[in-house]
């Protein structure tokens, strides 16, 4: 018997296929292709920054995070590669001491 890890369970209507399990890992590679067509785990995100003194700083943006794992079977739609894609939303505010 192999030992996986199992990172995700594969549901199609609400009913898991033939009552199996599929396995799926995160894609190994990462590639910022274009549009739908990426490739893997990526981030992006846009922000801005203000400075209230040399020590002090505000950053808010967003985020956009893809996940995607690949299975190790063709499932649906004859695709073996599943992606999450989450628009985050993040503020921080900084102190740097030795600025």
């Amino acid at each position: 018997m192999e030992n996986h890890f199992n990172w995700g369970m594969y549901l199609d209507n609400q009913f898991i296929i033939n009552g199996s399990q599929q396995v799926a890992k995160p894609t190994i590679l990462n590639a910022l292709l274009i549009t739908d067509n990426d490739i893997g785990s990526l981030n992006s995100e846009v922000y801005v920054k203000y400075w209230f003194n040399k020590k002090w700083v505000k950053k808010a943006g967003i985020s956009f995070y893809f996940t995607e794992h690949t299975s190790t079977t063709k499932l649906q739609l004859e695709d073996n590669r599943w992606r999450n894609k989450s628009l985050l939303g993040m503020i921080r505010i900084t102190y740097n001491p030795f600025n």
